[in-house]
């Protein structure tokens, strides 16, 4: 279980990271 939740932490911040540089490349 602890290693699904680590996992789905990685997930997030590289979603959150991605959507981040999506919009400094529109800026």
């Amino acid at each position: 279980m602890a290693d699904m939740l680590k996992l789905y932490g990685i997930v997030m911040s590289y979603k959150k990271a991605w959507h981040a540089r999506e919009i400094a490349m529109k800026l």
